[in-house]
């Protein structure tokens, strides 16, 4: 079985994407026992009284048990990995190149993991910020699931919501008491905040909103699986066992 092309030290786990782990200088993953199935571990955050960034097992989407004190040459290897052409629309990715995990640097010491999103027409767009965390997010923040929409947009079409914003945005900053666009989208991303294959062809329509991502053509892609925290935290919750390798 050939070495995963993606090969991680733990603390270079982004949030959120399942892996397998390998022991140093062993192509095969850790397996399970007693059926021999590899493990699939994915890196969460810990509510108290597990705090901070850790790794769990899963197994049949259940969280089984914590892990932490992986030796230094244990390897962790995305369980999918996808190319440009293959991944499927409608998910966030986090992009690998030659191995190594991109980052978006917008200065100001704000560098963090570049995700983007894949759309039904093929195109790529930047998913590292606001709205598509409005998706992300209202997957995992059970306040975010039920958060109201602005008040007065709440009932407006989406058509108008768009013909709305693209007049806004032609009004100088300098004479806006308030920032109307702001709200437009929110209304949009929260409105479809379940489902980025319907909020894409609407921001497309918002005059320079959306970022066209450049993609090398070797770009390895790896999705982020928008896991429930809450409920895999009442889980871990009720186990508090914890596996030292």
């Amino acid at each position: 079985m050939p070495r995963p092309s993606i090969m991680l030290a733990e603390q270079e786990l982004p949030l959120g994407v399942r892996v397998h782990a390998y022991q140093h200088g062993n192509d095969e993953p850790l397996q399970t026992l007693p059926n021999g199935k590899p493990f699939v571990l994915i890196k969460l955050f810990g509510e108290p009284p597990i705090k901070g960034k850790r790794l769990y097992h899963i197994e049949d989407d259940h969280v089984r048990v914590g892990f932490e004190g992986f030796s230094d040459g244990v390897r962790f290897s995305p369980v999918s990995v996808y190319s440009v052409q293959d991944a499927p629309a409608g998910d966030v990715y986090f992009a690998f190149t030659n191995g190594a995990k991109a980052v978006h640097d917008r200065g100001h010491s704000n560098i963090h993991d570049y995700n983007v999103v894949k759309s039904d027409d093929g195109k790529f767009y930047e998913a590292c910020d606001v709205p598509m965390k409005f998706i992300s997010y209202g997957r995992v923040d059970p306040e975010l699931k039920e958060r109201p929409l602005p008040k007065g947009l709440d009932e407006t079409p989406d058509s108008k919501l768009i013909d709305l914003y693209n007049k806004v945005a032609k009004i100088p900053d300098t004479t806006k008491k308030s920032n109307p666009q702001f709200d437009i989208f929110t209304c949009l991303a929260l409105k479809h905040r379940h489902s980025y294959l319907e909020l894409i062809p609407l921001l497309q329509q918002l005059e320079g909103f959306l970022v066209e991502a450049s993609l090398p053509t070797n770009t390895e892609l790896v999705p982020y699986e928008g896991v429930d925290h809450t409920y895999y935290f009442e889980r871990v919750m009720s186990t508090r066992e914890t596996v030292q390798l």
